[in-house]
């Protein structure tokens, strides 16, 4: 046995090894998050039917509108 080394359990190397290869469980819910938001905005912009008009675009018509002819 080396002088200052720890024996420790199957476990526990498994945890340590996984932790190396990047395999911890909050990495992997993580990932399964993310694929849950990739497939959530997929279907959002195919099922949701709707229009969205900034109303700056609307205020910008308003102020030329007051220009040209003097009244809002």
């Amino acid at each position: 046995m080396l002088r200052g080394r720890k024996e420790i359990s199957r476990e526990e190397h498994q945890e340590v090894t996984d932790l190396h290869n990047g395999k911890s469980a909050q990495s992997l819910s993580l990932g399964k998050l993310a694929v849950f938001l990739v497939i959530f905005r997929c279907l959002n912009t195919v099922l949701v039917q709707t229009s969205f008009v900034p109303d700056e675009y609307w205020q910008s018509l308003e102020v030329a509108h007051k220009t040209t002819f003097g009244y809002p």
